[in-house]
Order: C-alpha cells, then structure tokens, then sequence
C-alpha cells in the first residue's frame, strides 16, 4: 500500500487517484487477549483491577 500512489500515477499517467478509509479492527481470540492483558500487566504497562 505505501507505494499504490506511485504505482497509480505510473499506470495512469498521473491521471487516476485513489482513497484509504479505516474500516475496522478484528476482535483479538479470548485466550489471545488474556495473555497480552497479562504480560502488560507483568511489564508494569497496566495496572491490575485490584490496584486502582
């Protein structure tokens, strides 16, 4: 994607142009998420509930 434009305006002859718009993020799977909770709260990155 980050030389589309280029590529874009050598096959068009500068003459074509193109968008990009965020469309989503994909949940992450439950044990996937538990683990990346946990090794930022070993890393000091969050804080666990019982902190606050």
């Amino acid at each position: 994607m980050l030389n589309y434009q280029s590529t874009l305006n050598s096959i068009t002859a500068a003459r074509g142009s193109f968008h990009m718009q965020f469309s989503h993020y994909d949940p992450v799977p439950g044990q996937l998420a538990q683990k990346i909770v946990q090794q930022s709260k070993d890393e000091g990155r969050i804080r666990g509930e019982e902190e606050e």
